[in-house]
C-alpha cells in the first residue's frame, strides 16, 4: 500500500469510463428460447423428462400478471 499511497484517482481514470449504451429489448422472443438452444441434459440431471417438466414453467415465465 506504501507504493500506492502517492497515487490520486483523476477523473478521466479506468474506472470513470463513458456511460454504457441501453441493451436492446427484444419482447418477441420467447421465454423458453434458451431452454430449446441448450442439449438435452444427461441422466444424472433428468434427461428429456426434465425439459418437459421445465416447458410449461418457461412459458408461465413469460405470461403477464393480469
Amino acid at each position: 500500500m506504501m507504493a500506492l499511497a502517492d497515487v490520486v484517482p483523476a477523473d478521466g481514470d479506468f474506472w470513470s469510463g463513458a456511460p454504457v449504451a441501453a441493451l436492446p429489448v427484444q419482447p418477441e422472443l420467447p421465454t423458453d428460447l434458451l431452454l430449446r438452444q441448450l442439449p438435452v441434459p444427461g441422466a444424472p440431471l433428468g434427461g428429456a423428462g426434465l425439459v418437459t417438466f421445465l416447458e410449461p414453467l418457461y412459458r408461465a415465465l413469460g405470461e403477464s400478471p393480469d
